[in-house]
């Protein structure tokens, strides 16, 4: 089976699809262009301060808004019923078979909105020399997580997140100087 082919213009026409430039491709381009920009991020993100918690991280083109989203999870409804079947009884060899490996802590793979303000400063606040600039990029990271969780409706237990909230407000409010 051949490809089917453009169908040519008339002798001396061009057709505007052909002079019209290559959208996808330009788009793929700075896709691939803003990964580049942000692999060290991706990579920090995946191997230190999400370790454990997401399958993969890479840059996204569909965020507008918000700054992270979780993709490839099992769903809130469909982990309730997981929960319920261990609860009843059913092992988690049965779970895996299903793709639910329920002692693993990975959720999913996230994808980040490199064009988010969050993003561009936890892309510079990772590679700070100062130690508490970079415990408060990892506080956020996780935070940032969490929040993406929260809005696909995965997050088991949201009470866990509180005190590390409350370490990230502190820090951002000017310190007493008396």
């Amino acid at each position: 089976v051949e490809p089917l082919k453009k169908s040519a213009a008339p002798a001396g026409k061009e057709s505007e699809q052909d002079n019209a430039p290559d959208e996808a491709s330009d788009e793929q381009k700075h896709t691939e262009a803003s990964a580049a920009e942000h692999e060290d991020v991706c990579a920090w993100l995946t191997e230190h301060a999400l370790s454990g918690r997401v399958g993969a991280v890479r840059v996204s083109t569909r965020l507008v808004g918000s700054p992270a989203i979780v993709v490839g999870h099992t769903s809130a409804s469909m982990r309730r019923m997981t929960m319920l079947q261990m609860q009843m009884g059913a092992g988690h060899k049965d779970l895996k078979g299903l793709g639910m490996d329920m002692d693993s802590g990975v959720v999913g793979d996230l994808e980040i909105n490199p064009n988010h303000a969050i993003i561009k400063q936890l892309k510079k606040a990772h590679t700070s020399e100062d130690e508490k600039v970079k415990a408060l990029a990892a506080d956020v990271a996780v935070q940032m997580f969490d929040n993406a969780r929260i809005a696909a409706g995965i997050l088991d237990d949201p009470s866990k997140m509180l005190g590390r909230l409350n370490t990230i407000l502190a820090s951002v409010l000017p310190s007493s100087s008396s």
